[in-house]
């Protein structure tokens, strides 16, 4: 996410070879996350924002999002790169023939990659006791579980938002205690997400600081600011099981 942004100390040749690594291992290339992303960013909660689908699409019937949305959280591993893929493969897609081709490169480095790893193993003769013993499923563990976090995560800060505003659209987590703190830190402190919405080039450790100076600027403005992961989450929850949606599916 860092990377995409440029928010690195790091040249720009280096900055495309280290998201191309990250994105061939994750299966997600790097011009997709890209693509997704900058529309995520321009075109918040809108039909626009494929990041966000299918909850801000509106031909997504509330039934197919009550349904995906539990996809979502709990198979990660499967509906992230459906969300992400869509932009390199639908019908639909805004980006331009050119930089189709370069994803589709890009998923063949994928696809080329994870065969290699998995030919090794077959010629290393460790497969059969890897899939076949139960104690080695800690080791993709982790596998399932970051895409489930990070859908959570998602969640927290855009479901149920109806506004395209960057403020008023996203919920913002600025907390001092210990657990709400952790979090922000690991995440770049992405949780204060209002302020990377409408500045996504300031870094990460300012952006607390940037909430504190809007709320000030704008005293008369209710941004859904919470000071607590558990009390974002809980706000989540009445959304997450009546309205999965963001922006008109919302509103």
């Amino acid at each position: 996410h860092e990377i995409i942004h440029h928010n690195l100390p790091i040249s720009a040749r280096l900055n495309w070879a280290i998201g191309s690594l990250i994105g061939t291992v994750l299966g997600i290339p790097y011009s997709v996350y890209r693509e997704v992303h900058m529309r995520h960013h321009a075109y918040l909660n809108t039909p626009l924002d494929w990041e966000l689908w299918p909850y801000s699409d509106p031909a997504a019937s509330l039934r197919f999002r009550r349904v995906f949305v539990w996809l979502d959280l709990g198979l990660g591993l499967l509906a992230y790169p459906l969300i992400w893929g869509r932009i390199c493969f639908s019908k639909r897609s805004p980006v331009k023939d050119q930089i189709k081709r370069t994803m589709r490169r890009e998923y063949l480095a994928v696809a080329g990659f994870w065969l290699t790893v998995a030919g090794f193993c077959i010629w290393l003769q460790t497969t059969q006791r890897f899939l076949f013993q139960p104690k080695h499923a800690i080791f993709v563990l982790p596998l399932f579980l970051a895409g489930n976090v990070n859908s959570l995560r998602k969640m927290v800060e855009h479901l149920g938002t109806a506004s395209f505003d960057p403020l008023l659209g996203t919920r913002t987590i600025v907390g001092s205690n210990l657990l709400t703190n952790a979090f922000s830190y690991f995440d770049f402190d992405l949780a204060v997400h209002g302020p990377h919405h409408r500045h996504p080039k300031l870094e990460h450790s300012r952006l607390k600081n940037k909430m504190t100076e809007l709320c000030l600027q704008n005293p008369g403005h209710a941004y859904p600011l919470f000071s607590t992961f558990a009390d974002a989450v809980k706000d989540t929850l009445r959304t997450l099981f009546l309205n999965p949606a963001v922006g008109v599916n919302a509103g």
